[in-house]
């Protein structure tokens, strides 16, 4: 009997450890996770991009070129500008922040030129996930080609985690992510308490006077976590910054208007509050009229910024909840942090 017991025994443990051979290869060899790069033997990855799209890229992207100019940031943050070699973003601030801006090339604005991105030849362009045709095209050349977008908490994330898994900054992406959605957590700790009847209604208008950004947009999603209530936000449109037109922004007569500081704006704060036509808005009789900071580095653009955006609407909003004061002390810490550089109201232009 208890030479049964012991055969037993031997032939269960053997079975375990069987099982447990099986398990390990399975986890080697089979599907990778959804949100893990799939290595390959010869020294290249394959990552899945914004378009769904397979993107085969080596393991150690050595030069990037973009189109979509919002990657530009990104990219800055996660200490990789030095791997670009055609950007469309070469403004001031990032001059401040990395002197490869001063060179930095081209390879178009809005539509790629093929011939400059073929001299450049670099290991990874990014571009737009909406244009498909782009995509496909740069492929045909045999140039790995990316495809991303950001427009909300979710999509920034996403795009941060892409590009840190792609440019081999996968830790510095995980920090910064998480220090982006502490300051979102902070904006909604300190607006959680405004009753529903106490908050402010606002609009955020793009650079046409009349349009707005609705619901869809992150400019929303700004004013929302700011403890606001964005009018815009059930107009439906595919269009970015859809035109409803001053008299639906009339009726709406919301508490705040921000304006977006995108340089291809054809009005200002001052003519609108100077024009006889919108004097009766609340917004501009009360004086609240804004434009979103900053002259450098704007805060409303899908990037990390944005998160410092939401705190300076809510210091707009409600002055009492927080001050100018504690914004300047959050935007030069948050400078610091993500391009380590020393930034003052002064610097930035706000």
């Amino acid at each position: 009997m208890l030479a049964i017991m012991l055969m037993f025994r031997k032939m269960l443990l053997l079975l375990i450890m069987a099982l447990m051979f099986v398990a390990s290869i399975t986890g080697c060899g089979g599907r990778q996770r959804p949100d893990s790069p799939s290595s390959s033997s010869d020294g290249t990855i394959t990552l899945v991009d914004m378009a769904s799209r397979e993107v085969e890229i080596t393991e150690n992207v050595e030069s990037v070129a973009l189109l979509y100019g919002v990657t530009t940031s990104y990219i800055t943050a996660l200490g990789k500008a030095d791997k670009l070699v055609a950007a469309p973003f070469t403004g001031d601030f990032f001059k401040m922040v990395n002197p490869v801006f001063e060179t930095v090339g081209s390879v178009g604005r809005g539509q790629v030129d093929m011939e400059a991105l073929a001299r450049f030849n670099p290991d990874l362009f990014i571009h737009r996930a909406s244009d498909i045709s782009t995509l496909d095209a740069v492929k045909e050349l045999g140039i790995p080609s990316m495809g991303v977008f950001a427009e909300n908490r979710d999509d920034i994330a996403a795009l941060m985690t892409l590009l840190g898994k792609a440019l081999g900054a996968g830790d510095r992406a995980v920090e910064l992510i998480a220090y982006y959605g502490r300051m979102l957590d902070k904006a909604r700790d300190i607006s959680r308490d405004i009753p529903e009847d106490k908050k402010k209604s606002a609009i955020v208008m793009g650079s046409r006077i009349g349009s707005v950004a609705n619901g869809d947009m992150l400019q929303s999603f700004m004013i929302e976590t700011a403890g606001g209530v964005n009018c815009a936000k059930e107009v439906q449109s595919t269009e970015i910054w859809p035109v409803v037109g001053t008299e639906t922004i009339f009726s709406w007569n919301p508490d705040f208007i921000f304006i977006t500081n995108n340089s291809s704006i054809n009005y200002s704060r001052e003519t609108l509050m100077a024009d006889p036509a919108w004097a009766n808005l609340t917004a501009v009789k009360e004086k609240q009229v804004y434009q979103v900071p900053s002259d450098k580095d704007s805060w409303e653009f899908p990037g990390i910024s944005s998160a410092l955006g939401s705190l300076w609407m809510l210091s707009a909003m409600y002055p009492d909840k927080l001050n100018k004061e504690q914004i300047d002390a959050q935007a030069k810490e948050f400078y610091k942090k993500v391009y380590n550089l020393d930034a003052t109201p002064e610097l930035l232009g706000y």
